[in-house]
């Protein structure tokens, strides 16, 4: 089954309006792929050679805007290098530079997440910050209680990524009906029809396998203005609406906050609107961390799109 997720609500958490440096000259060759990957790895495992970087916290903190600028944009190229290196490599290269941190390391770990976990980054990459949350999670020197934002968002993260199935959650609709994510498509997965004799009288059971449309899901929160616009922005696709006349995909909102009938004239009757009553909250199952954010699973549920704004998913649809 193929299953396009959609998860608003009002503010991205942990998240700010930040400014992201500009990498510098030595990141493009590595875009433009004018070195080998032979030498990407090199330059990822070496590019701290000779470098203090135990000093690199206290610069990135200085109160000198340039200086600040230039260390943040020297950790930028690294960061542009480990996310084209192999991922053997980028591990390992990650593991160099916060083995040698020093006092630097809260800093980078900052710095990492920042471009990384957060969305309107250029360099965001969920995947490529577990590299530093497991660095310090797995350290026995630094107190637990000083782990537990790092453990969330390790948690987080691995919850429906890409390439596994997303999990099921329940929700009610309109008309009060108690429903789960799977309820509708279980019965199309593998259907067995009645038994039928074979040329020596034996019986024999046919297994007919379906594949059922993609199924778009959007949570959102009903006071929330920009998820009634990213529902507005989604009714009106014309890839979404295509596809729905065509029964090539399904959307399912859900409301996690709020009163569902608020917002229920703005939902496309061709969609399924329910509420999930704070249950993917209250059992983490989903990061519902911006407005909105967009899911997207093939037909056997398995994620292919996690986390991603409208346009991304539409753009993700017209690419499909």
């Amino acid at each position: 089954m193929a299953l396009f997720l959609v998860l608003s609500c009002a503010s991205v958490w942990g998240q700010k309006d930040w400014k992201f440096a500009k990498p510098g000259v030595k990141s493009s060759a590595i875009e433009s792929g004018q070195i080998s990957q032979e030498q990407v790895d090199r330059y990822a495992l070496h590019f701290w050679d000779g470098e203090n970087v135990g000093l690199l916290g206290t610069r990135l903190l200085s109160s000198d805007a340039n200086v600040a600028l230039e260390a943040e944009t020297q950790l930028v190229n690294f960061f542009s290098v480990i996310l084209v290196a192999t991922p053997d490599t980028a591990s390992v290269a990650v593991s160099n530079l916060l083995d040698r941190a020093g006092n630097s390391y809260q800093s980078i770990m900052d710095i990492a997440e920042k471009y990384f976990y957060n969305v309107n980054s250029p360099y965001y990459c969920e995947e490529m910050l577990l590299r530093f949350l497991d660095h310090k999670i797995a350290r026995v020197d630094i107190p637990e209680i000083e782990k537990s934002r790092e453990k969330y968002l390790a948690f987080m993260i691995r919850r429906n990524p890409v390439g596994y199935v997303a999990e099921n959650f329940e929700y009610t609709t309109l008309k009060g009906e108690i429903c789960h994510l799977w309820d509708r498509f279980i019965e199309c997965r593998i259907r067995l029809t009645k038994p039928a004799c074979n040329r020596n009288g034996d019986e024999e059971v046919k297994v007919e396998r379906f594949k059922f449309p993609p199924v778009m899901v959007v949570f959102f929160t009903a006071d929330c203005r920009d998820c009634r616009e990213g529902i507005l922005s989604l009714s009106y696709s014309s890839i979404v609406r295509n596809l729905l006349k065509e029964k090539k995909l399904r959307v399912l909102a859900i409301c996690t906050e709020g009163n569902l009938s608020s917002v229920s004239s703005i939902i496309p009757k061709d969609w399924i609107a329910g509420s999930d009553g704070g249950y993917i909250a209250r059992h983490r199952l989903y990061s519902i961390r911006h407005t909105p954010s967009v899911y997207y699973m093939d037909e056997e549920g398995t994620v292919l799109l996690r986390d991603a704004s409208v346009s991304s998913a539409i753009q993700f649809l017209l690419e499909r």
